[in-house]
């Protein structure tokens, strides 16, 4: 009866706490859609608009598992950088009564330092927080369609820094694809990020 009790100890320790998701050499690569709070603002048009159009915010970004902390909290850190892009069209009528197109990109680069506390890494689940520090960049391309003198046609650029802390979960449902959701808080970051993982474990 002892050793049957042991046996199943044994398994029970090795499926669970031994086989998980997010080993050093893991690298965890996603893909998504995202949301920033300029892309759920709809009424922060001064101008009366008659049109206005936007593409879903698609994100990409890696995980890499680069080292562990056995001796302090038997943890895992992983790196790696973080991508999200959306487009815009404003068509709209100014204060003069002159008709505009408003083009825009949105882009978002950087790179997210993560902490995994084995206690919430398992075979088929992976949970982590993280710090992430980039930089969003705009694109803007003024068209003036109706004007009462010369039409008008001029781009401009804005950047901001980004910083913020993240809480992410990966469940993997077949093998190593899964998918994941992850929420951050900051300043000029993605609010929130859901979509597809793939893992990719190291040999070693």
């Amino acid at each position: 009866m002892r050793a049957a009790c042991l046996i199943i100890l044994f398994v029970f320790y090795t499926n669970i706490f031994q086989a998980q998701s997010f080993e050093k050499g893991t690298k965890v690569f996603y893909v998504g859609s995202a949301a920033s709070s300029r892309y759920f603002d709809s009424n922060f048009f001064q101008d009366k608009t008659e049109e206005y159009y936007k593409s879903p915010i698609v994100s990409i970004g890696m995980d890499y598992c680069f080292t562990t902390i056995r001796e302090v909290s038997n943890s895992r850190l992983g790196i790696g950088p973080y991508f999200s892009c959306w487009t815009a069209i404003h068509n709209y009528t100014d204060d003069k009564n002159n008709r505009w197109e408003n083009r825009w990109t949105d882009f978002f680069a950087a790179v997210r330092l993560t902490h995994h506390l084995t206690y919430f890494v398992r075979k088929k689940l992976d949970m982590c927080s993280g710090i992430i520090i980039g930089a969003r960049y705009k694109h803007y391309h003024y068209i003036e369609k109706e004007s009462q003198g010369i039409p008008n046609d001029y781009r401009k650029q804005q950047f901001y820094p980004a910083i913020g802390i993240t809480a992410s979960m990966r469940y993997y449902f077949y093998k190593n694809i899964g998918v994941f959701g992850e929420f951050s808080l900051g300043y000029k970051t993605d609010m929130y990020l859901f979509g597809l993982a793939f893992k990719l474990q190291s040999s070693n």
